[in-house]
């Protein structure tokens, strides 16, 4: 039995035991890491990713009043709400649960509340995107319990406006929609600009990707994220006043960043538009499968994130320095928000656990702390699996559903 498949079991008999009787289903969806391509997609950017091989699940049955009944098998909590009802309550999980419920109700009407066990293996805290998870794998699972008729690029925006509105993190689609659309063993290369994706062969050579965790998180991170955030829409309306021709994001040519008198407006900018072009330069070097310089972009990434977008720090510049410097990593750079979380690296496959002893034992030396190492490999995306005893049908039809 492969891990997954033990896991949906697991998680369907925890659901059984919690709530007494058996779910209809588990929406099951997969972290994600960002290989190239950060800070890019609240502008219109291009990135680079893919999902891994680490999974939230929920498993859910749909109840006859209005109540939603939630067990975290992570946090070992239960949470209890009423359809729409808001809450002032700032526990990220239940947030998410409030704000997902409340746009199902808003947008079809549902007013069943439902019984939910939710459990997973994505880390959580180390930039692999677990609350992402979280909202991709229960927007799949109320679009199918509900049998919902929207599409998976529309899922992924509600899932963006969850973000937006009721964690009031102004994020682009990058998390959501990796999860969604990934294909194992394929890269998938974003486009923000027209919401659009294409895969690329994920041909790492005898390479594999391995993720330090700084074991750090400022809580500066969301507030500083959200200030790139107006620092480059700034940017972008000062071009916009001198080039008429300017009308996007992608239309931004490093020349145009000469009229910013802003010296830090200006590195803003050339992050954002020197990294679309690292995205491209890196799916190019993929293809020719020239993995040396595939990790130059890489490191160039960081570098670029370090002193022009400025969000890096002193563990995650620890890590990647040092990354560079043991046998085998040809690639480092910080990945995520920034301001802690991890490092991804490449790293050639006979290497990998000499890297693991080296970077963890300099970790230790430099700051008495002891990282998380992970290796991960590509996953496919959200799915569905079904516990409907008895039938192949879906769980419900359209006309047992109360809206």
């Amino acid at each position: 039995m492969n891990e997954l498949k033990e896991m949906i079991e697991q998680n369907a008999m925890h659901f059984e035991k919690e709530f007494g009787h058996q779910p209809f289903l588990t929406g099951v969806a997969p972290g994600r890491i960002n290989i190239i391509g950060e800070h890019t997609d609240y502008n219109e950017g291009l990135s680079l990713a893919t999902a891994i091989n680490r999974w939230v699940l929920v498993s859910i049955r749909r109840r006859d009043d209005s109540t939603v009944v939630v067990k975290s098998g992570n946090y070992n909590s239960t949470y209890r709400f009423e359809v729409g009802q808001q809450t002032l309550d700032e526990t990220m999980w239940h947030k998410i649960l409030n704000g997902i419920t409340s746009i199902m109700k808003n947008n079809y009407g549902i007013k069943n509340g439902f019984e939910a066990y939710i459990w997973g293996n994505v880390p959580l805290g180390s930039g692999v995107s677990s609350s992402a998870a979280i909202e991709i794998a229960l927007l799949n699972s109320l679009r199918a319990l509900y049998q919902l008729d929207f599409s998976d690029t529309q899922l992924v925006l509600y899932s963006q406006e969850t973000e937006h509105t009721y964690l009031k993190v102004q994020s682009g689609l990058l998390d959501q929609y990796t999860s969604q659309f990934s294909v194992g063993n394929k890269f998938i290369l974003l486009d923000f600009q027209s919401i659009t994706h294409r895969y690329i062969p994920a041909n790492l050579m005898g390479y594999q990707w391995v993720l330090v965790n700084t074991m750090v998180k400022r809580e500066l991170s969301g507030s500083k994220y959200s200030e790139r955030v107006e620092e480059t829409k700034k940017a972008f309306l000062l071009i916009q006043g001198k080039y008429s021709n300017v009308k996007h994001f992608r239309d931004l040519e490093q020349q145009h960043t000469e009229v910013l008198e802003d010296l830090v407006l200006r590195r803003r900018m050339l992050h954002y538009i020197q990294e679309n072009r690292r995205v491209t330069n890196f799916v190019n070097a993929i293809l020719q499968n020239d993995l040396i310089n595939a990790g130059n972009y890489l490191s160039a990434s960081h570098k670029s994130l370090k002193e022009n977008y400025e969000v890096s720090c002193e563990e995650l510049d620890f890590l990647q320095e040092n990354a560079l410097a043991i046998k085998g990593c040809i690639g480092s750079r910080m990945m995520g928000g920034g301001f802690g979380g991890c490092t991804i690296n490449l790293v050639k496959d006979q290497n990998i656990e000499n890297f693991k002893l080296q970077i963890s034992s300099k970790y230790v030396s430099k700051f008495g702390i002891a990282p998380e190492v992970n290796i991960y490999k590509s996953a496919s995306g959200a799915f569905i699996e079904n516990h409907y005893i008895g039938s192949a049908e879906k769980p419900m039809l359209k006309n047992d559903i109360t809206i």
